[in-house]
């Protein structure tokens, strides 16, 4: 068994300032190789847990390696659910070295969480009402100026749940002389999940054309361009509201925009608050 503090491991692989991009294989060693470790207490001295001394059969190496990795990989998702406590307690103490925003629950805590951050709707109507109330002044991050040359202001909004479960940020953006807005749903990650899965692109295309339908559009078509090219987009025009899933340059997750024009959609008006 290694007997290497983690700070020691850190100065011997000399891996504390890469990213993912840069070297993820290298990345899914050094968590590996944290929980062969017998002391990470460095990490984080307010999570306690049990060195895996190989007490019983299933504690093998081998285990405690798959350990490692699983925290690894959970590192690109939202949440990582683990009945283990020790393995729960090592997530956690490695997600905050790295600054990881990973939520690592135990199964009943997953169960009440996930009540929360689900977006229960039933028709279009509902999802345009609740786009429109999760612009509120307590969930607004910041605000700033769109131009210098007039005074349309531009909100960056964080939501409490995923949006169609799939989006957690907006950018709002009121045109007051054009009685118009735009409102914009995006996916930011602060993990290791610097690209979208294909599963997660077929759901969010599927769950959108189930609510505006596909016009003129193939959807396997309209798939592939969002998986592999820079730049893809498909839209809806209804009266008073232009509706766009898009992604641009390089960003590899979609965009929900909503152009409304309040003049034709009075109800649709947003006021801060």
């Amino acid at each position: 068994m290694i007997n290497y503090k983690y700070d020691q491991l850190l100065a011997m692989a000399d891996l504390s300032g890469l990213s993912p991009s840069e070297s993820p294989a290298a990345l899914g060693l050094i968590f590996e190789t944290a929980f062969e470790a017998k002391d990470i207490e460095g990490l984080n001295k307010g999570l306690e847990y049990k060195s895996d001394k190989l007490p019983k059969p299933t504690d093998t190496m081998q285990n405690i390696q798959a350990d490692g990795l699983h925290a690894f990989y959970a590192a690109h998702c939202d949440y990582f659910v683990v009945g283990d406590k020790n393995l729960r307690a090592k997530s956690k103490a490695l997600y905050n070295y790295y600054k990881i925003k990973t939520n690592v629950l135990a199964p009943e805590e997953f169960v009440s969480t996930l009540d929360q951050v689900i977006h229960k709707y039933h028709s279009r109507e509902d999802v345009l009402r609740d786009a429109i109330s999760y612009v509120r002044q307590d969930n607004v991050l910041y605000t700033k100026p769109v131009s210098d040359a007039d005074s349309t202001m531009q909100y960056a909004i964080k939501l409490s749940l995923f949006y169609l479960n799939f989006f957690n940020y907006a950018t709002y953006t009121n045109y007051k002389d054009k009685d118009a807005y735009i409102l914009t749903f995006d996916r930011l990650s602060f993990n290791y999940s610097n690209f979208c899965f294909y599963t997660e692109i077929d759901t969010i295309v599927d769950t959108i054309v189930g609510l505006f339908g596909n016009g003129d559009e193939d959807i396997d078509e309209v798939k592939e361009r969002f998986k592999h090219k820079y730049e893809a987009e498909i839209k809806w025009q209804f009266d008073g509201i232009i509706i766009a899933l898009n992604k641009y340059d390089e960003r590899t997750f979609p965009s929900l925009t909503f152009l409304v024009g309040t003049r034709r959609l009075p109800n649709y008006k947003i006021s801060l608050r």
